[in-house]
């Protein structure tokens, strides 16, 4: 199972691991060459003598898993044919069955669709770049890989953490340090090794209990089970059972310090271990006072250390010692040079770099400006690119993005919210900053490289400094931006396994983030040819799956004011994505009947969903450019409806000016930049190379944890 998990995961990084040592003969290695060609659209710049029955097995289980059909079999054809009277009869039918009987042990399908036989697949494609490593070159890359991925201070997917702990436990790799607070503490609580306490204080013990408390199965599966339980049988409509619920996570909050046993033993350990390796930093614990309160009355703690024992006393007393209400107060006053000075030294660079923006709209003159600004010598480009992202959010209204326990809140201004705010920056100060942050990189990333070859179109590949690593193939980091082919039909899909009712949906909106038009289980679009939906599946436990087709060129002629096409990912039956099994993606289609509804070699990005959250919003479609833009949010929530009222927080997200690329860090890295793959050391590009030699390196977009080390 270990090996399995290193080769699963590695496979989602286009590296395929050969165990068997014997090779087969040429002439059967490129007979499996030309079959993962044709079957899957794989070409190997290198180990493509390495092939042998067990890889093309390996390939076969992951890139034709057994997609189950939609509810109209003979999608987008069938749904095309059939009158949309006999659409609506086919739903009220299959609600009735499931909802209404109970029957949600077989994939429903169309009552009046007739037969339908598929045509072969006859569609041209482009290939994908596969390497093939020997199991001791697995072995290094899967360590260098684990490295990678902790030594980077944002939080990993879950599947990427059961890659690093299946790696450290199977090679007994040495961990020294991990830059993610998140990640150590997830290492923490399933290892129970107490060795990663090296890497946390005492105040993160507020990450530990919180990460008990969102993402363990005990306590959502409890509220889960009471949820659905009522659903079944009110069958109210799916409003009314979102009120339901919403009342259900209000006391599932209510209770949320109601930790068994078992974990209040274990919290307990781990601040005695703590407090014995004199890691507690009480002033920062004083910041999040009430926490603690409510926390040491559940545990009934008891403390024999003295320093922890006035702790207590103090925050039950209502005593706060933390640093923030002085600095708070200095940025009041317009003490701009004061508060600077006095954060740097209290709170650390960290603190002050992720405060910046408040301090400089507290200067009143450019002399204060240039002061604050001047303080920025760190050497942490992840925080310097988190700044450069900072000042780019466009103008108006603001939209704050922030997450808790690996999801995204976010909070668009009011109107008297916009009309009091301070933290506005001007252009001429935003420039400022700019500058000084792109000197601080340029100084810290140069030479680090030697001759690079650059795609022009990595330009729109991001460096995002704060996503979350998901797993998938064709995975970017969020606002990275794919030229979509020019009059082909995209096609989103999701199927899942082990849960019923999964919806996919789309929603138009404008450059301002408007609701133009929802395409969803319940809107049936007579212009088939522009949209076509699959049906709504609302079985699907033992497999189920949904599909748009859209004609982005017929969309932009209906809708005018339509900027972007959002897909959206949300589970009926109120169960979150992280407790069943489910995939999406988007396919690029020419000859829509051609082939199977799912084709593997036409699927361009395909991904887990696996968050604490029952609503994904994964990517949408720039119709002005005709781009696919990754967005990768999870949001905080467990709605059963997709559809928020607003959706200006993600327009802002997607007009976002912050522009530092896969190209600008190449740049900055590079000793020289060359014209032609032939003379680089480094190859950087999408584009399949075949005649690149063994000290050549080639780096795709998707190679996200070797471009991510660079900024280390």
């Amino acid at each position: 199972m270990k090996n399995d998990i290193i080769r699963d995961y590695l496979f989602y990084k286009h590296i395929l691991i050969r165990k068997n040592k014997n090779r087969v003969s040429a002439k059967i290695a490129v007979k499996y060459n030309l079959i993962a060609a044709q079957s899957y659209g794989i070409k190997f710049s290198k180990g493509a003598d390495l092939i042998d029955a067990s890889i093309m097995q390996f390939l076969e289980k992951k890139l034709s898993p057994k997609v189950p059909l939609p509810f109209y079999i003979g999608f987008p054809q069938s749904v095309k044919d059939l009158p949309i009277d006999y659409q609506v009869l086919d739903r009220l039918v299959h609600y009735a069955t499931t909802y209404g009987l109970g029957k949600f042990n077989k994939p429903g399908h169309s009552i009046f669709e007739s037969e339908y036989k598929r045509a072969i697949f006859e569609e041209d494609f482009n290939y994908t770049d596969f390497i093939i490593v020997t199991e001791e070159e697995g072995k290094q890359i899967a360590i260098q890989t684990t490295l990678n991925l902790l030594s980077d201070s944002r939080e990993i997917s879950n599947d990427a953490l059961d890659f690093c702990k299946t790696v450290i436990e199977k090679y007994n790799v040495q961990i020294t340090n991990i830059a993610s607070k998140s990640n150590t503490i997830k290492l923490l609580y399933l290892t129970k090794d107490f060795n990663y306490l090296k890497c946390i204080q005492l105040s993160d013990i507020y990450k530990l209990v919180n990460h008990i408390i969102v993402n363990y199965n005990l306590y959502i599966d409890y509220n889960l089970f009471c949820w659905w339980d009522i659903l079944k049988k009110t069958k109210k409509n799916k409003k009314e059972n979102q009120s339901i619920i919403d009342l259900s996570l209000k006391h599932h909050k209510i209770n949320c310090y109601s930790l068994r046993n078992v974990d209040r033993k274990f919290i307990i350990s781990i601040i005695n271990k703590l407090i014995e390796q004199k890691k507690t930093n009480y002033t920062t614990c004083y910041e999040k006072r009430r926490f603690w309160v409510a926390l040491f009355h559940h545990l009934h703690y008891k403390s024999t250390d003295e320093q922890m024992t006035e702790f207590i006393n103090n925050i039950r007393n209502g005593k706060n010692y933390s640093f923030n209400s002085y600095f708070e107060a200095l940025v009041k006053d317009n003490k701009v040079r004061e508060a600077t000075d006095y954060i740097l030294d209290k709170k650390g660079t960290g603190f002050f770099l992720r405060n910046i923006k408040y301090i400089l709209s507290r200067a009143t003159n450019d002399d204060d400006i240039d002061y604050v600004i001047n303080k920025i010598s760190t050497k942490n480009n992840l925080i310097l690119l988190s700044i450069l992202k900072l000042v780019g959010i466009p103008k108006g209204k603001r939209t704050f993005n922030f997450t808790d326990g690996g999801l995204l809140k976010n909070h668009t201004e009011t109107d008297k919210e916009y009309e009091k705010a301070k933290t506005n920056l001007p252009r001429r100060t935003i420039n400022r900053v700019s500058t000084k942050i792109k000197t601080a990189l340029k100084q810290n990333l140069k030479n680090k490289l030697n001759k690079v070859y650059i795609d022009d179109n990595m330009n729109k590949i991001r460096v995002n400094p704060t996503d979350t690593n998901l797993t998938g193939l064709g995975v970017l980091t969020s606002g990275s931006r794919i030229a979509l082919p020019e009059s082909k039909i995209i096609r989103p899909f999701i199927y899942w396994e082990k849960v019923n009712d999964v919806d996919l949906g789309l929603v138009g909106i404008s450059e301002n983030g408007d609701i133009i038009q929802i395409f969803n289980w319940h809107s049936i679009e007579r212009n088939v040819e522009m949209i076509a939906f699959s049906g709504d599946q609302t079985s699907g436990y033992n497999g189920g799956s949904e599909y748009f087709d859209i004609n982005t060129e017929l969309l932009k002629e209906k809708f005018p004011t339509m900027r972007y096409l959002i897909t959206t990912a949300n589970v009926y039956s109120s169960r979150p994505f992280s407790r069943f099994i489910c995939s999406a993606g988007y396919m690029v289609r020419d000859k829509i009947s051609s082939g199977e509804v799912f084709e593997p070699k036409t699927v361009k990005t395909s991904f887990t969903i696996d968050c604490e959250s029952t609503v994904a919003i994964p990517f949408a479609i720039d119709l002005s450019t005709n781009e696919m833009v990754w967005l990768n949010i999870k949001q905080s929530s467990f709605a059963i409806d997709a559809y928020n009222n607003s959706y200006v927080f993600i327009a802002n997200i997607l007009q976002n000016k912050y522009d530092f690329s896969v190209k600008t860090l190449f740049t900055y890295c590079a000793k020289k930049i060359v014209e032609t793959p032939e003379e680089a050391d480094i190859v950087v590009s999408d584009e399949v190379f075949e005649n690149l030699n063994e000290n050549q390196k080639q780096v795709h977009s998707y190679d996200l944890d070797y471009i991510r080390s660079l900024l280390f």
